[in-house]
């Protein structure tokens, strides 16, 4: 009687730590998931109708493509994506009705990322900085731009903010992958 007792609670504890992996499966799975927007994949889904619109220019020998969306005469923001990356990292945010009522958002795929001539990375933050320079031009015709750099964009946007000073407003950096050596 004893050893039946034993084993039932034997099983009920296996039971027990069985439901937990399962469960812990279902939590981590869940915020994999919520790591992975269906934008990434798919622009589509998120934009629909209100698609930005894509634009692309060249310099050099480059071509670098960006993305727009709002109205140009609003106060601009320029966002630089991470290593590796493209401009659907900002997706959410080109889609967002109220952002785009207030401000010009645009989001460029950095040199040798998305379709500006991918594969074909230039590694000087400098030399990324010179090839955006037409970019921040244009946007910083009425007011000084933001910049929001996430990850390795993050040290592209201070070096353009130290080549560009007049042009540039402030900075947001986001994961920034900064050295403070």
């Amino acid at each position: 009687m004893i050893q039946k007792v034993q084993e039932t609670k034997q099983s009920g504890v296996r039971l027990m730590v069985l439901m937990r992996i399962l469960i812990l499966v279902f939590i981590v799975t869940g915020f994999l998931s919520a790591c992975s927007p269906p934008y990434e994949d798919d622009p589509d889904l998120l934009f629909g109708d209100q698609a930005p619109t894509l634009e692309s220019y060249s310099i050099g020998n480059r071509t670098i493509h960006y993305a727009e969306a709002g109205h140009r005469n609003n106060s601009p923001i320029l966002f630089l994506h991470g290593t590796p990356g493209s401009w659907t990292a900002f997706g959410y945010y080109l889609s967002d009705g109220r952002l785009t009522s207030m401000l010009n958002m645009v989001a460029v795929d950095r040199p040798g990322f998305g379709e500006s001539d991918y594969g074909n990375l230039l590694v000087s933050l400098s030399e990324q900085s010179l090839m955006l320079k037409p970019l921040v031009d244009r946007m910083a015709q009425n007011c000084a731009v933001v910049l929001v750099g996430h990850s390795l964009g993050a040290p592209l946007a201070v070096r353009m903010a130290m080549d560009y000073p007049g042009k540039i407003a402030a900075l947001v950096l986001v994961a920034p992958s900064l050295d403070p050596d």
